[in-house]
């Protein structure tokens, strides 16, 4: 069975893809990628148009496929207090809308969300990151970078070894 995990951004995401016994024998991911919507003279609903339709090219699906999704959710503390004014959650949720409905209408089944709370709580990236190559190895995570991390994170986590 593959798996597909994603860590949706407004500005880019990161897919991490294992198929079969990959994921079984808990190896690193057979592929990873970055989707980055890089012009910024675009608003933010057509970076996010743009981002499904990149991420839609990427995906790798058969039937016994599942496709995760780190799941928006508001966090307490300055941080979450200044994304919830800016607007940044309200525009993840609507980009997560968007991939589920692209996912339900190409593959015929929806996304599995993951809070983010559940796999990884208060880890900051860096922490997230040192465990994964620390478990992966520095030539497997050569390629690795920006959101692709926590993709990958999300599987090593679904595992049971993150």
């Amino acid at each position: 069975m593959s798996k597909t995990f994603i860590d949706p951004s407004i500005r880019s995401m990161g897919v991490a893809y294992w198929y079969g016994d990959d994921f079984i024998n808990k190896q690193s991911p057979c592929s990873v990628h970055l989707i980055e919507t890089k012009d910024l003279k675009l608003n933010w609903q057509e970076r996010c148009r743009m981002q499904v339709v990149e991420l839609e090219k990427k995906l790798r699906f058969d039937y016994t496929s599942r496709i995760y999704c780190e799941a928006p959710i508001f966090m307490e503390g300055f941080r979450g207090i200044t994304a919830a004014r800016s607007g940044a959650i309200m525009k993840l949720i609507y980009l997560v809308g968007m991939i589920d409905q692209m996912v339900m209408t190409k593959f015929n089944t929806g996304l599995s969300l993951i809070p983010i709370s559940k796999w990884k709580g208060q880890l900051p990236k860096s922490v997230v990151r040192d465990r994964i190559i620390r478990l992966l190895g520095k030539t497997a995570c050569r390629e690795y970078k920006k959101d692709i991390w926590d993709a990958v994170g999300m599987g090593l986590w679904k595992m049971g070894v993150l």
